[in-house]
């Protein structure tokens, strides 16, 4: 009776339970590595997820068959062009070995694959909110992390640029009597609420606009313009925007502050400007913005706003 083929598995220990499971209830033997093997043993597949060199070999024999190609090779580990190497003259039962392995090749990589891509889904997942999509309060203060670094084109030390640079301004939009709407009409309608606004805001934006939800009814805007005029009209327009057309009405205060060019970006700093600017904007009447250290920036509309 012909010996049965064994199995040389290089490298990955973890490997060694995945092909000693799948090799199990069959008449095929599988060794860790050379010197886990006996005097005698004599394999025909080497398994690894490594180059292999006539020096992982466990004796002359063994490197007298790899050079003559009576030895085959599985890849298992990163994909490439040279999975699998079959001696030339391939027995039956050396092709229906490795259509074996092959097949558990494939079920790993597939698995991988989807572990790959649910780690990718969880990792954007956890930058978005959850009812209304849009990025939440921990991918805002990744964004703001930039706020707190010198420009990419001029090093810390170096003095403020004196051509003309484009300003970045944050904005803080907050809802109008927006706790009302969940009393008078209830939480499902204020979730509803919550999720037109955020289609808007995401419908309006463009790449110089970057919207989130920061929580309850407050959303934030992160906007690059040419000068302080430009970055209120764009925040202005967002915020009439992401109220417009939605049942009960609803409108909203924000409060917009600028980034100061030539000195060191503090986010914290700015966002508390922009913070009490929208205090202000509330203050004023609600349904405006107001940018910091300034009066209105904006008409309120006429008509009056939810109670």
């Amino acid at each position: 009776m012909a010996k049965p083929p064994e199995i040389l598995l290089l490298s990955d220990s973890h490997h060694v339970h995945v092909w000693a499971r799948m090799l199990t209830g069959t008449s095929l033997r599988l060794w860790q590595g050379p010197d886990s093997m006996d005097a005698e043993g004599v394999f025909d597949v080497i398994v690894t997820d490594q180059e292999v060199t006539e020096d992982m070999l466990p004796g002359p024999a063994a490197c007298l068959r790899w050079s003559r190609g009576e030895i085959g090779t599985i890849r298992v580990g990163e994909e490439g062009t040279a999975d699998v190497r079959l001696p030339t003259d391939v027995t039956p039962r050396e092709l229906q070995l490795a259509c074996l392995l092959l097949t558990q090749v494939v079920r790993l990589r597939r698995q991988c694959r989807r572990e790959r891509q649910s780690r990718r889904l969880m990792s954007q997942l956890a930058l978005r909110d959850a009812l209304t999509g849009l990025p939440n309060r921990r991918a805002w203060e990744d964004r703001l992390v930039d706020w707190n670094l010198p420009a990419a084109d001029q090093a810390a030390d170096d003095p403020p640029p004196t051509t003309t640079r484009r300003i970045s301004g944050l904005a803080v939009i907050d809802l109008d009597h927006f706790k009302a709407i969940n009393e008078h009409d209830g939480h499902v309608t204020g979730d509803r609420v919550l999720r037109e606004v955020s289609d808007r805001l995401a419908d309006s934006v463009s790449r110089e606009v970057f919207a989130a939800r920061l929580g309850g009814d407050e959303f934030g805007l992160l906007v690059t313009g040419d000068d302080a005029a430009t970055v209120a009209a764009q925040v202005e327009q967002l915020r009439v925007a992401c109220c417009s057309q939605i049942s009960p009405r609803v409108t909203a205060s924000c409060g917009i502050a600028l980034e100061q060019p030539g000195r060191d970006r503090d986010a914290s700093q700015v966002f508390q400007a922009a913070d009490q600017a929208l205090r202000q904007a509330k203050s004023m009447g609600r349904n405006r913005s107001v940018m910091a250290d300034a009066t209105s920036v904006a008409t309120p509309e006429q008509n009056p706003a939810h109670p």
